[in-house]
């Protein structure tokens, strides 16, 4: 038996026109009434906004704006296009939350807000991101402006920053300094420089009780096959440490870079520069000497006599001759070539308790291991230095 129902035709009818409309709604439905149905689609939302700008409507753009910021949620892309729309409605006291959050949320917009907020209020409008207490976003500029050549700007921030030295990043710390040493600004390299490591005197580590840290101010360590170079805790002149070279099978006959550190001297000074050394085993004509260069000029400015056949500890000095202006020199350990061709070195040398002192004329070095005068003609957090063959080292 079928049971039997009777709809009437106006029923069916009305049945039927509800459903095509709940299937496809889009195919009558104008494009302000989607928004009904899509209340929190920020995209179609930017996108009306952006038509009212363009017929002139620009209150209207700015209420639809209001709602976009609260509903568009942590979506920095977003927050842009709401800031440039704000621009375009002449509402730009209102960008600023929206280019902070950008600015702190997503490392791949950084840049780009700076550089709109540079095009609306110049040069120094990037700094409207900076006020705030926020570290992070105050190191995250940083970086950019030291990536991007903005030095000055980089020396402001990292005066803030600097108040807060336990929050500094090793690597952006690392950053500065060694971008101001490239653009040869030394003395902002070595005022950062010395906040974390403070120099005693004229030289960095003269004495070796540091780790090398191997960029920066500190020595500079050149690799070889033909020696070894370590902190040695077995001999030392005093503290605990020396720097120890063992030779294995040095061709003579050429100059070697093993190390190195950036030194300031100034205009119209004479300096003399000493160190603790010994030999064992060290059968050559020449030996390891210490020396001031100056790359620029290509011109040492004084340099010891080679440290060789040495049982016991002895200082070796020289003295500098006035220099015309301040100059960044490198202080180099190195061996000294000979003369002619010699059997390769074997043995060992140590080196310790390096000083360099400015002196007035009338004083001498402290023994007779002075060189010749050039004529004209604690654990650090930092890691380990960034070694190199000394075949890639400055010629000498």
């Amino acid at each position: 038996m079928f049971l039997v129902i009777k709809v009437s035709p106006l029923f069916l009818f009305i049945f039927i026109i509800i459903g095509i409309i709940l299937s496809s709604s889009s195919l009558f439905l104008s494009s302000s009434n989607k928004f009904l149905f899509q209340p929190l689609n920020s995209s179609l939302w930017i996108q009306l906004a952006k038509d009212k700008i363009n017929k002139d409507k620009l209150e209207e753009a700015f209420q639809i704006l209001q709602w976009v910021r609260k509903i568009s949620g942590p979506i920095s892309t977003k927050r842009i296009e709401i800031a440039e729309l704000l621009i375009e409605c002449n509402k730009t006291d209102l960008i600023i939350p929206e280019l902070k959050f950008v600015f702190k949320t997503d490392p791949n917009l950084r840049k780009t807000t700076i550089y709109l907020l540079k095009s609306i209020y110049g040069e120094n409008g990037s700094k409207l991101l900076l006020d705030t207490t926020d570290l992070y976003i105050w190191s995250s500029y940083l970086e950019i402006a030291l990536n991007e050549g903005w030095l000055e700007e980089a020396k402001e921030i990292w005066h803030q920053l600097s108040k807060h030295k336990n929050n500094i990043d090793p690597k952006l710390f690392k950053s500065y300094v060694e971008t101001f040493i490239q653009q040869q600004d030394y003395q902002e390299a070595r005022r950062a420089w010395d906040l974390f490591f403070p120099i005693q005197g004229l030289l960095w580590n003269g004495g070796f009780e540091k780790p090398f840290i191997g960029w920066g101010f500190d020595w500079k360590i050149y690799k070889s096959p033909f020696y070894q170079i370590k902190r040695d805790s077995q001999k030392a002149f005093s503290g605990r440490y020396s720097f120890r070279v063992k030779f294995n099978g040095l061709p003579p006959d050429r100059d070697y870079v093993i190390a190195e550190q950036r030194i300031a001297l100034k205009e119209k000074k004479k300096y003399i520069l000493s160190a603790k050394g010994l030999t064992k085993g060290l059968l050559s004509s020449s030996g390891v000497i210490l020396e001031i260069y100056d790359p620029q000029e290509e011109f040492s400015y004084g340099k010891t006599s080679p440290l060789k056949n040495l049982d016991d500890w002895k200082e070796y000095s020289c003295k500098t001759k006035n220099l015309n202006e301040d100059i960044i020199a490198l202080l180099r350990i190195r061996w000294k070539a000979t003369t002619e061709w010699e059997i390769p070195v074997y043995g060992t040398v140590w080196i310790d308790e390096i000083y360099l002192t400015e002196f007035d004329q009338e004083e001498n070095p402290k023994d007779g291991s002075e060189g010749e005068e050039e004529q004209e003609g604690e654990d650090l957090p930092f890691g380990e230095p960034k070694e190199k063959s000394s075949e890639e080292s400055p010629s000498t």
